[in-house]
């Protein structure tokens, strides 16, 4: 019975004794929701998400290529390029996509980005030729003031891209479809082209069933090459001191007088959108719903989410 007692007495110390921390825990446990932790208290509450790659606090954002302006004044021929090869002090840097870099390239040439160039500075004393597949060229030629605003001295831009380079019969690592394919652009693309003021872009009058705004155009009579070397001549003569881009042609032009015009056109490059002007009109339906959805969302953060 002594024993029984004490083992009783004995137990009942331990509970009691335990009685306390349990307390604590649950109290820590059961803090009502609208109590903060002492340590917590200067802590600003977070109210959106941003990117790992967003600037730190105190630093000013690395600027993209879209913030400068396009720089015609990189543009070099395909023969220039070859030259240069030849000398052996370039960097040629293709900017298409890697499943087309894949399918073919120039000899020597590197698929890079944008920022490995500008992350590396021990190529800044090379020279430096971006090259694309000859559409929307206006963002290399961003890219080309962007690499010289951190300290490249040499940047060019191979003007019309693979394409231009194809047409002179310039050899590649691989194999290329004809240059003619490669020149061909969709509804898509045209919208995109007309957009840039550096561009000229030609539509066949007879091809026009309802006229809409793509950007600046300008119509001629028909696609024939007479018609086009008259509109040029004009052009030039008014405009001597102008850079040009790309000749954007709309007309289902045959391929014999595109191989004909890009002979006339050069050295600037010709593209060709040779489907309906219904589908331009279709896709610019598109864009525009897509630019009003786009404007009914969700407002973007300030950290550039």
């Amino acid at each position: 019975m002594k024993i029984s007692i004490y083992r009783l007495f004995k137990g009942a110390a331990f509970f009691l004794s335990t009685v306390p921390w349990c307390a604590i825990s649950l109290a820590q446990i059961s803090r009502p929701g609208d109590q903060i932790p002492d340590a917590l208290k200067e802590i600003s509450p977070v109210s959106e998400v941003c990117r790992r790659d967003a600037p730190k606090q105190g630093e000013k954002p690395v600027p993209s290529s879209g913030t400068y302006e396009v720089d015609l004044q990189c543009s070099i021929t395909a023969d220039a390029l070859a030259s240069m090869k030849i000398a052996g002090d370039s960097l040629v840097v293709d900017r298409r996509d890697a499943s087309d870099f894949r399918s073919f390239h120039i000899e020597g040439a590197m698929s890079l980005g944008i920022t490995d160039l500008v992350a590396k500075p021990y190529w800044r004393s090379k020279k430096v030729v971006l090259i694309g597949n000859g559409r929307a060229e206006a963002e290399l030629y961003r890219e080309c003031a962007r690499l010289k605003s951190v300290g490249y001295r040499s940047v060019h831009v191979l003007r019309g891209g693979m394409p231009s380079w194809l047409n002179k019969n310039l050899p590649v690592v691989g194999y290329a479809s004809e240059g003619v394919d490669l020149i061909e652009i969709s509804a898509a693309e045209l919208l995109i082209e007309a957009q840039n003021s550096y561009n000229i872009v030609l539509i066949d009058k007879s091809a026009i069933k309802e006229r809409i705004d793509i950007g600046a155009t300008y119509e001629i009579p028909n696609a024939s090459v007479g018609a086009v070397k008259e509109f040029m001549e004009k052009y030039r003569k008014a405009n001597p001191r102008s850079l040009t881009a790309s000749v954007v042609l709309v007309s289902s032009i045959a391929n014999e007088e595109i191989a004909h015009l890009r002979g006339l056109l050069s050295p600037n490059p010709l593209l060709v959108y040779k489907g309906s002007w219904e589908g331009v009109v279709s896709q610019q339906n598109a864009n525009k719903a897509m630019w009003a959805a786009y404007a009914r969302g969700p407002k973007v953060p300030g950290c550039g989410l």
